[in-house]
């Protein structure tokens, strides 16, 4: 969760130091995760007369092998293998056997640091750029990135293709799409940092043109610039600012987009340490389908659970504007609990309702549909017996508003899961 404190660094215990393998002075350190976990979804089309309840179970496997030749030279190999499992999706989307996940070099020379290969690329708040690991299906980036990192600032500058996660086949990255960039962290702020960031997605891949209002397709060129202020205004009271606009081309149309985030966070000096966030996101929207104007902004390549709303993933950073709170706390020093409730409207009534991986859910281009979509109201608990072994689950409610019940069914959806983390890295 934004704001939330950053966890201690695991001591190494003896299955750190028997995964290591040493020939001469070069190291070999392998690990592994093995994610297991079962989804449960009633109504997630808010039709309750189709009868789509559906029980899906999530398998992912990572083996990871870092080679450490000296101070200055590393590289890392690491494989993944997902499967979904009793789902009655299909092509089940979560599937991918056995592929490469990342296989890079990296050069270490304080304080600078050259990636060069398949790796994963986050930077600040995920919110544009992440790596997320809620979906079985992992992302990384064939890409170059150069790193400066000292005391007062940290500079990164990369380029790469996103790799397409393809069942049956080679994961490959895809082609003429590329997003190159600047992120800078100020860190000579006392207890707050400031990031400040240029990224440009350039998708000239003639199987994933876009199409703009004029029903032409063409190119994506986008350019997104944007600031976040974060961290401690006490020790007890954490903050997080976000915002981002962007311009450019959707085929022939001009982007004009912006997106806002705002949270804050306090612990209050009670048993348990329960902490209390209220937070509010925006993304603008397109106002007018004709007017030759892409309002909607585009949160690139994000993560997205829990980031913008609930644990449904019913929304992303796109034509939306969520005012949520969260309430967690720590009934025991393993276990997190955790409460949330978001409420969902639309940014503009004439663009859609978009949930993860910038899918449609539902439109009325004439705008007479309102902008209610509804709220959200869950929970969620993680217990860790070590550094090693956790176990999480958690049940979620969606409640229909006025947008769903005029664009189509709009009974209520449910959603819980459990899951094992077993885990060596």
């Amino acid at each position: 969760m934004a704001g939330g404190p950053a966890p201690p660094k695991a001591e190494e215990d003896l299955l750190d130091r028997i995964r290591t393998v040493r020939a001469g002075d070069v190291a070999f350190k392998f690990g592994f995760e093995e994610r297991v976990r079962v989804e449960h979804w009633n109504n997630e089309d808010l039709d309750s007369g189709l009868d789509d309840r559906d029980t899906r179970t999530f398998a992912r496997t990572r083996i990871r092998m870092d080679t450490v030749f000296n101070k200055w030279l590393q590289t890392r190999v690491e494989l993944v293998d997902g499967r979904e499992w009793e789902s009655d999706r299909e092509p089940r989307p979560q599937n991918d056997d056995l592929d490469l996940h990342q296989a890079y070099a990296q050069v270490n020379l304080k304080p600078w640091m050259l990636r060069l290969g398949r790796q994963e690329v986050e930077f600040g708040s995920k919110r544009l750029v992440g790596a997320p690991t809620w979906n079985n299906l992992l992302r990384s980036f064939d890409a170059a990135r150069l790193s400066f990192d000292a005391d007062a600032a940290e500079v990164h500058a990369f380029a790469g293709s996103v790799v397409v996660n393809e069942d049956d086949r080679f994961n490959r990255r895809r082609h003429h799409d590329w997003l190159f960039g600047v992120f800078s962290t100020i860190k000579a702020l006392g207890p707050h940092k400031l990031d400040l960031y240029a990224l440009a997605l350039r998708n000239h891949n003639k199987l994933s043109q876009v199409t703009g209002e004029d029903r032409v397709k063409g190119h994506h060129d986008c350019d997104t610039f944007g600031a976040r202020l974060y961290g401690k205004l006490t020790e007890r009271w954490t903050y997080d600012v976000e915002a981002a606009v962007q311009r450019g081309r959707y085929s022939n149309d001009r982007i004009r987009a912006w997106a806002f985030h705002a949270d804050t966070a306090y612990t209050l000096p009670l048993p348990w340490q329960p902490t209390i966030q209220p937070l509010f996101n925006y993304a603008s929207g397109d106002n007018d389908p004709g007017d030759g104007v892409r309002g909607t902004f585009d949160p690139l390549f994000t993560s997205t659970h829990n980031v913008y709303g609930g644990i449904m993933d019913l929304v992303t950073w796109m034509n939306i504007r969520v005012a949520g709170v969260r309430v967690r706390a720590k009934p025991a020093k393993k276990l997190t609990v955790a409460v949330e409730f978001h409420r969902y409207w639309l940014a503009e009534d004439a663009d859609a309702w978009y949930a993860t991986g910038k899918r449609v859910r539902r439109r009325d281009a004439a705008g007479n549909s309102g902008d209610d979509i509804g709220y959200e109201v869950g929970f969620w608990a993680r217990y860790a017996f070590s550094q090693r072994f956790e176990v999480e689950g958690g049940l979620a409610h969606f409640h229909a508003g006025g947008f769903p019940d005029r664009t189509g069914a709009s009974d209520g959806m449910d959603f819980c899961y459990f899951q094992t983390v077993l885990k060596c890295w």
